[in-house]
């Protein structure tokens, strides 16, 4: 070997050198392709994981308001069914109501008609003995004798009306200090 190939050979300690450089270098790529594909992955699982629960949350969601929607729909039929009863109670009373108050008609009607028998028999009775048809006991209500009457404008009865109110506010007030 020439001097001049001896020179440019490069010495045991530089070799090692640049063999370590060239293992730093391929550890620090393969470092760094390691890190890029442990954050790119990372990436990958917390993007996934937004997806999935986006998803999830979609239909969470959706449950929670048919859920809701049906509550809603249960207490309206609830209610509907509550106002039902509470109607019909009301129905059942009003017709008591109506089925006493018809029964205090009839009552009454049947004890009118009773009076009427009473009266027409009493009537013929005393007729039959003697007394003149024509002529009507004095206790009796005689229907052949007209009322007067006497018809009146609306502006009139308002008018009538008033004056009664005004009169019967004084008295009371009169009466209030009398009182007093």
């Amino acid at each position: 070997m020439s001097r001049e190939q001896e020179q440019n050979t490069p010495s045991f300690s530089e070799i090692r050198q640049r063999l370590q450089s060239g293992e730093d270098f391929d550890l620090a790529h393969r470092l760094q392709e390691r890190e890029y594909e442990m954050y790119y992955n990372h990436n990958r699982n917390v993007n996934g994981t937004i997806v999935s629960d986006r998803k999830k949350t979609r239909e969470e969601q959706t449950a929670e308001d048919e859920h809701s929607a049906s509550l809603r729909r249960m207490g309206l039929a609830e209610r509907c069914m509550t106002d039902e009863e509470y109607a019909r109670q009301l129905q059942e009373e009003m017709d008591r109501m109506d089925a006493a108050e018809q029964m205090d008609k009839d009552a009454q009607l049947r004890e009118d008609a009773r009076l009427a028998w009473l009266l027409q028999q009493e009537s013929s009775n005393s007729s039959a003995s003697g007394q003149s048809g024509s002529q009507v006991p004095p206790d009796l209500i005689s229907f052949d004798d007209q009322v007067p009457t006497r018809f009146v404008t609306e502006v009139q009865y308002n008018n009538m009306a008033n004056q009664f109110l005004a009169n019967s506010i004084i008295h009371n007030n009169i009466f209030f200090f009398a009182i007093s």
